[in-house]
């Protein structure tokens, strides 16, 4: 019984892993999506805001067209 409740705890331990690197990997993109956008505010080039977030010059064209809309 001790080993089918380790393995329980194994799995559970795994699923709250992973749980957390995903929430971590959404806080991270959220993170660039806001500076990218207080960028955009600045009218600093989308190339430079692609290099220096990371993101996709697609990605910060759909932002632009986004801030553009509100």
């Amino acid at each position: 019984m001790g080993e089918l409740a380790d393995f329980n705890d194994r799995e559970e331990l795994m699923a709250l892993s992973e749980a957390f690197l995903t929430w971590e990997k959404e806080k991270e993109t959220q993170t660039k999506i806001t500076i990218a956008l207080n960028l955009l505010r600045e009218n600093i080039s989308l190339e430079t805001i692609a290099r220096t977030t990371g993101l996709t010059i697609e990605q910060v064209q759909q932002l632009q067209s986004q801030a553009d809309q509100n």
